[in-house]
């Protein structure tokens, strides 16, 4: 997978597939150089949407701040994806409950190391040497 970037601001960072710090540091400049820090929402969980075809309207029910409140809008674009972020996603593998290591499983008679993911690479796996 590679990096995406906008189109009024191409990627320019030679590493195409590129780790979180680069991106949030992209994510930041563009957001600076565009002016675009208030119409961003931080630290705010969607909790429902509703549509009204009497307003021809969108409502967004969130919470912020531990305070649950309504946004509207007449264009929403949801870009939820299947990622619970207070729970990720964590395969099952054989003896993964009972390892001593926090990252380190035994499968088969044989050590492996896992790391957590999410998207496309839900858990990366690599042999132990």
């Amino acid at each position: 997978m590679f990096t995406p970037g906008f189109r009024f601001k191409p990627w320019k960072n030679p590493r195409a597939i590129a780790d979180g710090p680069s991106i949030m540091n992209y994510l930041n400049e563009t957001v600076r150089e565009y002016g675009l820090g208030d119409n961003i929402r931080y630290r705010h969980r969607v909790q429902g949407v509703e549509w009204s075809d009497a307003d021809n309207r969108w409502t967004v029910r969130v919470e912020a701040d531990g305070e649950q409140k309504d946004i509207t809008c007449s264009f929403l674009f949801a870009c939820s994806g299947y990622y619970n972020y207070d729970q990720g996603y964590s395969p099952e593998f054989p003896g993964a409950r009972t390892s001593r290591g926090r990252s380190c499983i035994r499968s088969t008679g044989r050590r492996i190391s896992t790391t957590p993911a999410s998207g496309p690479s839900s858990s990366a796996v690599a042999p132990q040497r």
